[in-house]
This record gives structure tokens, sequence and C-alpha cells, in this order.
């Protein structure tokens, strides 16, 4: 049997277990190398938290907040996070696989020598985020604030920024092959035309692109 080929838009959701979906947990500091599975979060506040190593696995996490936390090494693997607050959090190392953010709060977020596949942003603000030095395998944004957000060294290869505002952001060093940006926002961005190779983009953005690397377009002299 032929398997379909994968298209860089098809997300695989999260894998959320039924048994955690009407009975919330409490918990109110997060502990070094432990596992968080099959539970329900709401309104819990993790903020300025630091712990190392942690495991999320089939959470289901709505109005927390994790402002501020360093959370190096989280591991986090078919996990929902609605309307969740991450401004200024820290997650140098994080591996995540089927991760959806539904209007979460990303300002400042800090993703350094991540590793992301099958991860969802929807409708989140991630204005000043910096995705450093990442690899990001089918990630898909959509209607996203990214305004001067960095990707400097990260491969996108494949991400999709649908109909996101990416105004003043920064794409030098990044690996944008099959990156699809049509539909959004890139007034402003920093970006060197040998990083842009292979990139996806509308016939707007094209004329935008070209005079951003100085060239200058005017109709044909009659």
């Amino acid at each position: 049997m032929n398997r379909k080929r994968r298209t860089p838009s098809s997300i695989q959701p999260p894998q959320l277990s039924n048994a955690a979906s009407s009975n919330p947990q409490i918990v109110q500091f997060l502990e070094a190398r432990a596992t968080y599975a099959q539970q329900l979060w709401i309104n819990l506040r993790f903020d300025t938290q630091e712990a190392e190593d942690v495991a999320f696995e089939q959470l289901d996490v709505r109005q927390a907040s994790f402002q501020e936390a360093d959370l190096p090494l989280l591991q986090s693997a078919d996990c929902r996070f609605d309307s969740t607050d991450f401004a200024n959090c820290s997650l140098d190392k994080a591996y995540l696989r089927r991760v959806e953010f539904t209007g979460c709060r990303l300002v400042g977020l800090k993703l350094t020598d991540a590793d992301l596949e099958d991860v969802l942003f929807s409708r989140c603000n991630a204005r000043l985020a910096r995705c450093w030095t990442s690899t990001a395998k089918a990630v898909r944004f959509e209607h996203c604030a990214l305004q001067e957000a960095s990707f400097d060294g990260s491969n996108l290869s494949g991400a999709v920024f649908y109909k996101c505002d990416l105004s003043g952001a920064d794409f030098r060093n990044a690996k944008l092959k099959g990156a699809d940006l049509r539909g959004s926002t890139l007034s402003g961005i920093q970006i060197n035309s040998k990083d842009l190779a292979g990139a996806i983009i509308d016939p707007a953005q094209a004329i935008e692109l070209i005079q951003l690397f100085g060239v200058t377009v005017r109709p044909e002299d009659l």
C-alpha cells in the first residue's frame, strides 16, 4: 500500500486522553525530572518557577501562566495549551511533539536549540519571541503576531506562516527551503537572499522583497 505524502500543512493533532477532560488537577510547583500526564490544568500559575527535564504528556492546559519560568529540557507530547501565558518563558532544548498553542501569549518566549515537530501556533501573540538554532519540522503558525520575532539559525524547512504579522522579524541564517510565507506581512523583515532560497511567497511579497534587496521595480519605458 502506498502511503500518502505528507504536506507541510498536515500537522498531527495532540492525542489527548478523555480521562482528564472533566477533572481539573491542582499543581502548585513543578518538580525537576517529574512527569505530569493525562491531566486537565485550569488557571494554574507557575510564574518564575525553575524546573529541569520536566515531562508533560497528554495535558489539557487552559488559562494557565508560565511567565518568566525557566524549564530547560522540557519534553511535551500530545498537549494543548489554550489562552496560556508563556511571556518571557525560557524553554532551552525543549522537545515538543504534537502540541497546540491556541490564543496564547508568547511575548519574548525563548526557544533555544529546541526540537519541534507537529506543533501548531494559532492566534498567538509571539512578538519578540526568540526561536534560535532550533529545528521546526511540520510546524504551522496561523494568524499569529510575530513582530520582531527572531529565528536566527533555525531550520524552518517546510514551516507554514499563514496570515501572520512578521513585520521586523529576523530570518537571518535560518533555513527556509519549502517554508510557506504566503499571505503574511513581511514589512521590514531582516533576511539575506541566500536564506530566502526555496521559500514560497506570493507575488506581492516578491515585489516587497525585491525592493528590500535594493532592486528598483519600474515599468518599461515606452
